[in-house]
């Protein structure tokens, strides 16, 4: 990050297993997080991680590492404290910042946009909806208190022989689903604006800057284009 809303970003993309996804415990998937981070760190900091190695070699060597430290965020859907696997790997590496994906998306946009208005949102699409926005501390109460209810799901669609029409149906119902899944969205994203009163700023056309992270967007045909749809029904947007 250079200060002037422009950054210079170098990623490796990595696929999760199904077995790390149905693990046990979570020791396994930090441990595939920890290798990730020293891959990375090998492919894109070689220098630092030469100290790595030098460590490695002289554990018994006091403090002479401590400037070398690198400061990590890290960014996750759920608070997690594992931090053993990293230090398992002597990865000089600290965490410094743990967010929450969609903050982490609302402080990325906010970085990266222009225009005098204040970011108002950070939203995720994937396997769920997530958000955060900006919020007065006066107007947050406290939860209901109670048992959370859960639904158990029956597998009732047996796939195995399909007929072309069947497919044809699957295909319908799947765009439905979409459909709706998108028109939910748009109520999300509609919400918050319309809450904060974020429309009503008189003469001021700035429009209102939203940042997503979403693979579904990212990879399902036209389904932007489905919650842009559903923003235009809704009164007040």
């Amino acid at each position: 990050m250079y200060g002037d809303m422009t950054f210079k970003l170098a990623f490796t993309k990595v696929t999760i297993s199904m077995g790390l996804m149905l693990a046990k415990t979570a020791e396994e998937l930090c441990a595939f997080l920890a290798t990730q981070i020293e891959d990375s760190l090998e492919l894109h900091h070689p220098e630092h991680y030469t100290t790595i190695v030098r460590k490695r070699q002289t554990p018994n060597d006091p403090s002479i590492f401590e400037d070398k430290v690198f400061q990590l965020g890290f960014t996750f859907s759920f608070l997690v404290q594992q931090l053993q696997e990293i230090d398992k790997r002597v990865l000089l590496v600290r965490v410094a910042a743990l967010v929450n994906d969609t903050v982490s998306r609302l402080m990325a946009r906010s970085y990266t946009a222009s225009g005098k208005t204040r970011k108002l949102l950070g939203v995720t699409f994937d396997t769920g909806t997530n958000g955060a926005h900006i919020e007065k501390l006066a107007n947050i109460q406290k939860p209901i208190q109670g048992k959370s209810t859960s639904l158990q799901l029956e597998d009732v669609l047996d796939s195995h022989a399909l007929s072309v029409d069947d497919t044809r149906t699957f295909k319908e119902i799947a765009n439905s689903v979409v459909h709706r899944a998108a028109r939910l969205s748009s109520i999300s994203l509609a919400a918050i604006p319309i809450h904060r009163g974020a429309l009503n700023h008189g003469t001021n056309d700035e429009p209102v800057d939203i940042g997503v992270d979403s693979s579904v967007i990212e990879h399902y045909p036209f389904y932007l284009d489905m919650v842009y749809e559903g923003l235009r029904a809704i009164l007040g947007i």
